[in-house]
């Protein structure tokens, strides 16, 4: 049963960027349910520390986030990732590595919702799938100590939060532009 786990955090994170790579041109919008086709199964949910149900992309207000909102928190688990593998504490990065690409999910549902210009949303899913890429390595990393480390992959992963706060700047970068 150990086995079973450890196979499925490795692959999940390689299952979910395959799934969600496809998804790009569509034109109806993807459904925000966890359960269904494409969704891992049941024993996922059931095998770690984490609720799937609990992971939409909403305010403690249950209100939907922006974009912006959710880089923010993207931004804000990278540092505990990065935290946690400076420290050795890859038990402490597991949590946050797993939230972050449920956040990168809904993060791609929101962003095909936006008005934006082909190359922003150019810009925006090649971030979210450098990202999801990334921190899917990490995840393994954790998951069967092989793979890179956080600071292997730090510039990658700053680059594209970068990328993704140009697009969608949180609301004091917007305020102090004229």
């Amino acid at each position: 049963m150990i086995r079973k786990v450890r196979t499925a955090h490795i692959f999940l994170p390689v299952i979910l960027f395959c799934a969600l790579a496809g998804c790009g041109g569509s034109t109806t919008p993807p459904k925000t349910t966890t359960a269904g086709a494409g969704a891992p199964d049941k024993g996922h949910h059931d095998d770690h520390g984490h609720d799937h149900d609990k992971h939409d992309s909403k305010s403690k207000e249950g209100t939907i986030l922006s974009c912006a909102a959710v880089i923010k928190e993207v931004d804000s688990l990278r540092v505990k990732i990065r935290d946690g593998f400076s420290k050795n504490d890859l038990d402490g990065a597991d949590g946050p590595v797993h939230e972050v690409g449920h956040m990168l999910e809904d993060l791609k549902e929101l962003v095909a919702k936006e008005s934006l210009t082909d190359a922003q949303k150019d810009t925006a899913n090649k971030s979210i799938n450098a990202l999801f890429e990334a921190f899917g390595s990490l995840d393994k990393t954790i998951h069967s100590g092989k793979g890179k480390t956080y600071s292997d992959l730090a510039t990658e992963i700053d680059k594209a939060i970068a990328d993704l706060q140009e697009i969608f700047p949180q609301p004091s970068q917007q305020e102090a532009s004229p």
